[in-house]
């Protein structure tokens, strides 16, 4: 595993960092102290803020163990306070697996926020630590946790009879787990990539989701209420180095590698397979953006012919709109004749 630590992760709403000595009050009022919060849970609930202190001073001692990840959950809309914690409990490295826990402050319950913080640590672990599998388990009686693995993807393997403990004595477990594989097939990994690409970079573009796949040029302008002349496609091609080209064409033209083998002045590429694209570009064929990974991207003039352009927005169900001038801003790409 590629270990990092507990870094800072944002979603729309929350904020999930590392807890600070400054926390020992909020944690104490807001969940450690409530037995309805710690029933379930191995350890008791905290008679005092000394008790939650002195915890919170271990976790802080652990952060600078790159394999250690215990997150303050933090509400955005109630300031910095934390309201809960999501952590990894266990960690197998022959396995690459890591174990998911977590409490939630009892005013916060069924709102939706365990599920947010759990969804956002997810492709963290998958795409960045380069995890296999996330495992969660819950106790049968405590249903409501369950519900925020099932929300969250994680498919149910079955209940182990007393297998866990916790304050209610020794207890059976549910198990729940979110494979690599799983994870890489789904549509919504990528475009989450994409956009947090986006987001870092500050594009000024808008990724549309759309509700199913589009076959052809037509039909993805149609979803978008766009021309086809709006569309392009980004061709991936491999030099004699094995190196990643990208032309990028207007969608009803085609791309001529001999025109790309004279403007770069290298020999004659050959086209990517499926497992090429996916490899270099991180993004799965009909998906591929034109920009966000490493490669010589090659643009046709008639592309830039348009003010606003439709590029691959990361899996066969997003687009991402932008301007040509955004499009050469962000992948540096050179603008020579690339089709036919």
């Amino acid at each position: 595993m590629n270990h990092l630590g507990t870094i800072n992760i944002e979603t729309k709403n929350l904020r999930l960092r590392r807890f600070t000595s400054h926390d020992a009050t909020a944690m104490y009022h807001n969940w450690a102290s409530d037995d309805k919060v710690t029933k379930f849970l191995r350890w008791p609930t905290h008679h005092s803020v000394e008790v939650t202190q002195a915890i919170l001073n271990e976790w802080i001692g652990f952060y600078e163990n790159k394999a250690y990840y215990q997150w303050a959950i933090v509400l955005k809309a109630y300031g910095n306070e934390p309201i809960g914690t999501i952590s990894v409990v266990d960690l197998d490295e022959k396995l690459n697996r890591v174990q998911i826990g977590y409490c939630l402050g009892s005013r916060w319950w069924n709102q939706g926020i365990m599920t947010e913080a759990f969804r956002a640590i997810i492709p963290f672990f998958f795409l960045q630590v380069h995890v296999n599998r996330i495992e969660a388990r819950h106790d049968p009686k405590n249903p409501n946790s369950g519900k925020v693995m099932l929300k969250c993807g994680l498919t149910y393997e079955g209940t182990m009879r007393q297998a866990d403990y916790s304050n209610q004595g020794v207890v059976d477990a549910a198990i729940y787990s979110l494979l690599a594989d799983d994870f890489f097939t789904r549509p919504d990994v990528y475009e989450a990539k994409l956009k947090g690409y986006m987001a870092e970079k500050h594009m000024k573009a808008e990724h549309v989701h759309l509700e199913k796949t589009c076959h052809s040029v037509q039909e993805a302008a149609e979803a978008v209420g766009a021309s086809p002349e709006d569309l392009v496609k980004n061709i991936c091609l491999i030099d004699e180095h094995g190196a990643l080209i990208v032309a990028i064409v207007k969608g009803e033209d085609r791309v001529s590698t001999s025109r790309v083998s004279k403007a770069l002045n290298i020999e004659r590429p050959r086209t990517a397979t499926e497992e090429e694209i996916l490899q270099k570009t991180g993004y799965p064929c009909g998906g591929v953006p034109s920009f966000g990974y490493e490669a010589r991207f090659v643009i046709d003039p008639k592309v830039m012919e348009k003010d606003q352009i439709y590029s691959g927005g990361g899996s066969e169900y997003a687009l991402v709109k932008l301007s040509s001038q955004e499009l050469i801003k962000i992948n540096h790409g050179v603008i020579v004749r690339a089709r036919r």
